[in-house]
């Protein structure tokens, strides 16, 4: 352990420094996690905010990234969330943890320290239960009042749930799948609190949602002018910011002024997670193409590496070759090429210079798309990955489909291809973005 002299710049140390001091600090409340595998701090959650709180004003991490929580049931009896604090300036992740009851989750909020828990804690509440004491505003954030239990715990049961280990056996290795209403009668594939009652349901999220804006009963208001004026509640969305999922923001105006603004952000989660847990490790690859449809191939590859590593725990793994290896990081890597395209080209669109300059990136991109379908039969939605390699080898000789330059059916070998990709025309397109936007 290092020592922390009284005159240290604290902002400075790095993190292994910054767990010593706290460690220092609160020798009753803070400990090592020496869990095999794991990294960080474990805070008594007594000690939660005065521990944060040092965290952000004496060590200068003025960013809480994450705060996520995890169900140890069948391995222990409690549940824990996992915070990572950064220095907006750089700098590795400061991880701590605090742990709670399965039986009553319970954990003082870290809104008062960082606002950036708010959501995050209500996402945490929402899925796995665990109320955040001292929350401001602690609802469910993606499912409605009424929904009934915490979906993420790992002993919630889903409305087909068929068995109570997963992947079901109708998955694997039986095999058979039939479409859930062939089996669940219509009406009776989801389960609702036993005191609910159908016929006299009233949803009264909407209802929590506008008292939260503070509205009120009387919504006349005198401006300085004394001309009456009169709050308006407006729906914005929800609206399609990006991949397919929509959000909707509930404005108070007054007049032309934004006074109130209440994010609702229920419509965005696609239930991966359980998804995941139902089915077998290989049967979730073709998923992950799905979790961003313009990065295929980079997250079938960090899902395959963090499989990998559980099986290299075991005594029959076979690690990757090193062409495989190769391989996987050259599709990894021109995935990332793609991804810069298309948002530099979006984002010129965004400046002003609309839609010429992306064409020259959407061609560009179209070429590397030609090699992943060349290569695993598909553009975007890839399913290459596998633990321990790729579905298959690269073709001996790549042939381009039908790409007209200068009025030519040009054929590429594969490095050939790659070589000029890489090394010539995507450095020259970057450096002629001035010439594009004029």
């Amino acid at each position: 352990m290092t020592d922390i002299a009284p005159d240290q710049d604290l902002t400075a140390v790095d993190v292994d420094g910054a767990i010593d001091y706290l460690k220092q600090r609160f020798p009753d409340a803070v400990r090592e996690d020496d869990r095999e595998g794991y990294s960080g701090v474990i805070v008594d959650k007594d000690k939660l905010v005065d521990v944060a709180t040092a965290i952000r004003d004496d060590l200068g991490f003025d960013y809480l990234s994450s705060a996520t929580a995890v169900d140890y049931l069948g391995i222990s009896d409690h549940m824990e969330m996992v915070y990572h604090a950064y220095r907006i300036s750089g700098g590795g992740a400061l991880v701590f943890k605090a742990q709670t009851d399965r039986e009553k989750a319970e954990l003082p909020s870290l809104v008062p320290v960082w606002k950036g828990a708010d959501f995050q804690e209500r996402e945490a509440y929402d899925l796995f239960g665990i109320r955040f004491e001292g929350h401001p505003n602690l609802r469910r954030i993606l499912l409605w009042e009424g929904f009934d239990g915490y979906p993420m715990r790992k002993d919630w049961k889903e409305a087909y749930y068929e068995q109570d280990h997963k992947p079901f056996d109708s998955r694997w290795p039986a095999g058979w799948v039939h479409r859930a209403e062939e089996r669940t009668p219509y009406g009776k594939n989801v389960r609702y609190p036993d005191n609910l009652d159908l016929s006299r349901l009233v949803d009264v999220s909407e209802e929590d949602v506008y008292q939260s804006l503070g509205l009120g009963v009387d919504v006349q208001q005198l401006d300085s002018d004394d001309i009456a004026t009169e709050r308006l509640l407006v729906n914005m969305g929800p609206h399609h910011p990006s991949t397919h999922g929509v959000f909707r923001m509930v404005v108070t105006l007054n007049g032309e002024t934004i006074e109130k603004l209440e994010p609702v952000m229920g419509y965005l989660h696609r239930n991966h997670e359980k998804i995941g847990e139902r089915n077998t490790f290989l049967h979730n690859m073709p998923f992950t193409d799905r979790l961003d449809y313009i990065s295929s191939m980079g997250n079938n590859f960090g899902y395959a590496l963090a499989v990998e590593q559980l099986l290299a725990r075991g005594a029959r793994y076979d690690a990757p070759t090193y062409r495989a290896e190769v391989i996987r990081v050259l599709m990894a890597e021109l995935t990332r090429i793609v991804n810069h395209l298309w948002a530099i080209g979006f984002w010129l669109n965004d400046l002003g210079a609309f839609f010429t300059p992306v064409l020259y990136f959407i061609e560009e991109r179209e070429r590397i798309l030609d090699f992943f379908e060349a290569v695993a039969g598909s553009r975007m939605m890839c399913n290459y990955m596998r633990f321990g390699g790729v579905a298959k080898d690269l073709p001996e000789r790549l042939h381009s489909v039908a790409n007209l330059v200068n009025d030519k059916v040009r054929d590429y070998n594969t490095m050939q291809y790659l070589t000029e990709l890489i090394t010539e025309r995507i450095p020259r397109t970057i450096e002629e973005l001035e010439e594009y936007l004029t």
